[in-house]
This record gives C-alpha cells, structure tokens and sequence, in this order.
C-alpha cells in the first residue's frame, strides 16, 4: 500500500517537529513565511534555513526519518559543507504512485 501523502501544513509540522528533535537552529524563509505575515502565496516547497553542522547530520537525518521523509546524513552533509550546496539538500517526501485511473 502506497505512503499517504500528506498536506502542505503536515509536511510543514513535520519539517518543524524534526527540526526541533534534532535540536538544530532554523527559520522558514520564502512563501510560507510571507504567508505568516499576511501575504498569502500560493507554494508547494517549505522552505528552511537550517544551521546545522557535518556532526548534526545523523541526528537530523533520523530526525525526518522517524516522520515518513526519505533522507541519508549523506544527504545532509554537502549542505552544510557549502552555502552553494545548500539548495541541493535531500530532504523529501516518499514520491508519488500512480492511484490507478481518475
């Protein structure tokens, strides 16, 4: 049986609970935060400014694993090596499966 996916504020809560299990600094940048400020925009990403070093990694990765994300502390290691790799971190949700025809 496919994952359910969950909705824009359950991947947000989930963001934000593995976030602060892993104990790591952050702030939500981008849509969600001009929404929080009485700007509606329309989004589909969360975006997340996390500080977190190479030594963070495995606590963050199991972090996100314990709420249904797919990640590695290898994915999370270039972006805290470089600000240039930072877009690049491999936090995401379980891909989609095709429920069959509409």
């Amino acid at each position: 049986m496919p994952a359910k996916r969950r909705s824009f504020v359950g991947v947000v809560s989930a963001t934000e609970k593995s976030l602060r299990a892993a104990r790591v600094e952050n702030v939500f940048v981008g849509a969600l935060a001009v929404s929080a400020f009485g700007v509606p925009r329309t989004t589909t990403d969360v975006d997340v400014i996390v500080d977190y070093g190479e030594e963070d990694a495995p606590r963050l990765a199991e972090s996100f694993r314990r709420r249904s994300f797919e990640v590695s502390p290898e994915d999370l290691r270039p972006s805290a090596e470089s600000t240039e790799d930072a877009a690049n971190a491999g936090v995401r949700e379980p891909p989609r499966r095709p429920q069959g025809p509409p």
